[in-house]
């Protein structure tokens, strides 16, 4: 809830970790994204016994209806991070 909540939410906001270091939010949920697309590709892979690729899905993030549009655009540049293969 810290992307709905952060009225200064952006691309440099930082998030502090357990051990109290400051992460950028945009890596977690960058990170968050990449293991869910991963799983699932996995998974459908395993399902379907092929080799699923990034392009045989089609991919669709939802976010709450309540959200400001900077919180909406913040998931969406974490996408796209994913897309572009910045965490491969």
């Amino acid at each position: 809830m810290s992307l709905h909540s952060d009225q200064n939410l952006n691309k440099l906001t930082q998030l502090e970790s357990a051990n109290g270091r400051l992460v950028p939010a945009l890596q977690i949920f960058a990170h968050a994204l990449k293991f869910f697309k991963d799983h699932a590709l996995q998974e459908l892979s395993d399902e379907l016994g092929t080799n699923m690729r990034i392009n045989d899905v089609r991919w669709v993030v939802t976010v709450p209806a309540i959200w400001r549009p900077q919180a909406k655009q913040f998931m969406r540049q974490a996408a796209y991070q994913i897309k572009a293969g910045a965490l491969y």
